[in-house]
């Protein structure tokens, strides 16, 4: 379509429609993208943490008082889930937008 246009001789045709397509169909590629590549990045993350191993509980035998009992202690943070969720969240109200 771009080399016949280019290609055409004599006068242009009717230029009372618009001049481009709305803006949001022309966007839609490049945001389309970028969120399928973070849903990428977001998935190979989550995967990540998911399989990963970083709580270190404490682990306590049973005694005379107390039963036995693993301790976690917070080093199962999961702040990288978390920001992956809220990038992901972004990338869904971009796609809205762009819709």
């Amino acid at each position: 379509m771009i080399r016949a246009e280019a290609e055409r001789d004599g006068e242009l045709q009717d230029l009372s429609g618009p001049l481009q397509e709305v803006y949001s169909i022309r966007r839609a590629p490049q945001v389309l993208a970028a969120c399928r590549d973070n849903t990428d990045h977001a998935r190979w993350l989550i995967k990540r943490e998911i399989y990963g191993v970083n709580d270190n509980p404490v682990v306590c035998s049973a005694d005379a008082t107390h039963a036995a009992a693993a301790l976690h202690a917070g080093n199962f943070q999961q702040q990288q889930v978390a920001f992956a969720s809220d990038a992901m969240a972004l990338a869904v109200s971009a796609v809205l937008v762009a819709a």
